[in-house]
C-alpha cells in the first residue's frame, strides 16, 4: 500500500515561507550586528560583574566570621593600579577603572552598605 501525499500543492507555498522567516531572521542579526550603537558600547560589562563578584566575595567574608578588615585585607590582593576598595561609616566603597573601546577612561563608584 502506497502513502498519497493528499494536498501536493501546499508544498511550494509553505517551502517560500519558510525561506522567507529565515531570510528574515537572518537580515535582523546581520542588522544588529553591524548597528552603530550595538558596536560602539562605550562599556564593557565585565566591570560590573566584577564589581558584584567582590561584594558576593566581602558577604561571604563576613557571614564566615571575619571582620570588616579582614575581609578588605583579602579583597585588596585583586585591586591593582587606580581601583580602590574602602569602608567608610559601614559603606564598602568599591572603585574600578577601565579604559573603554574609543580609549576614554571610565570610573565606576560603586557604594554598599553593610548591615
Amino acid at each position: 500500500m502506497k502513502l498519497k501525499l493528499i494536498n501536493k500543492k501546499a508544498s511550494v507555498p509553505i517551502a517560500i515561507l519558510v525561506i522567507g522567516v529565515i531570510a528574515i531572521c537572518s537580515l535582523t542579526i546581520i542588522s544588529f550586528l553591524f548597528s552603530p550603537t550595538f558596536n560602539q558600547y562605550p562599556m564593557n560589562m565585565k566591570i560590573f560583574e566584577d564589581i558584584y563578584s567582590d561584594i558576593e566575595e566581602f558577604n561571604f567574608y563576613l557571614n564566615v566570621g571575619l571582620s570588616k578588615e579582614e575581609a578588605i585585607k583579602n579583597l585588596e590582593i585583586f585591586y591593582t593600579g587606580e581601583d580602590s576598595l574602602k569602608i567608610e561609616n559601614n559603606i564598602l566603597i568599591l572603585n574600578r577603572q577601565q579604559i573603554s573601546k574609543n580609549n576614554e577612561k571610565i570610573s565606576i563608584e560603586y557604594r554598599y552598605k553593610i548591615e
